[in-house]
């Protein structure tokens, strides 16, 4: 037995004294932790660079409310100003079942008479497309219900407006008075 512990001793103490070259797995190492750094850098860079852009196309690219607008603006000038030929709904039960399939109240504004209805798209949605006048002036009033993705709040200018209710929204066109008209059909009063 104590032949096996000498042999013992011997066999450590010739491994501890065999010179251990450590530089090879040194570099690999620190090659590594270098890569893997690196690689955190760039991720990080690619990173910063999409919040960025996301950021930037928030306020750079239109927001949904001005493109609903302006296709509400080309909508009335192609079809009420020009009179370009459309499929219209003329009678008063026939524009008030489009408008209760489309789940949308059917306002009557003070001092103006219903026209006609259909649907159209501003914006990549569905509108209930209602022309009014006053005897003098045609005016048209889009509508829908704001659903799981409305546009981001009310936008005003001189001829039309885009205003949300809590339910619908709104957007009319119309050379004067359009906020009221607007606001009238956003809050979902079905008559004046």
């Amino acid at each position: 037995m104590e032949s096996d512990h000498e042999f013992d001793q011997q066999l450590r103490d010739a491994i501890l004294a065999e010179p251990v070259d450590t530089s090879a797995l040194d570099a690999r190492i620190r090659s590594h932790t270098r890569s893997v750094g690196r690689g955190k850098w760039i991720a990080a860079i690619g990173i910063a660079a999409l919040l960025a852009l996301a950021i930037g196309g928030y306020f750079w690219f239109p927001k949904r409310s001005e493109i609903v607008c302006s296709d509400a603006q080309r909508d009335h000038r192609i079809e009420i100003v020009e009179s370009s030929p459309r499929k219209w709904l003329t009678q008063p039960q026939a524009i008030q079942a489009l408008a209760a399939k489309q789940s949308v109240p059917l306002p009557q504004p003070a001092g103006y008479n219903l026209q006609r209805g259909k649907l159209c798209r501003l914006g990549g949605h569905v509108f209930l497309h209602l022309v009014y006048s006053d005897g003098s002036h045609e005016v048209s009033l889009f509508l829908r219900d704001r659903g799981p993705s409305p546009t981001r709040g009310d936008l005003i200018d001189a001829n039309f407006a885009l205003v949300e209710g809590p339910r619908l929204t709104a957007v009319a066109v119309a050379t004067t008075g359009a906020l009221e008209l607007a606001r009238f059909a956003a809050s979902g009063s079905p008559q004046s």
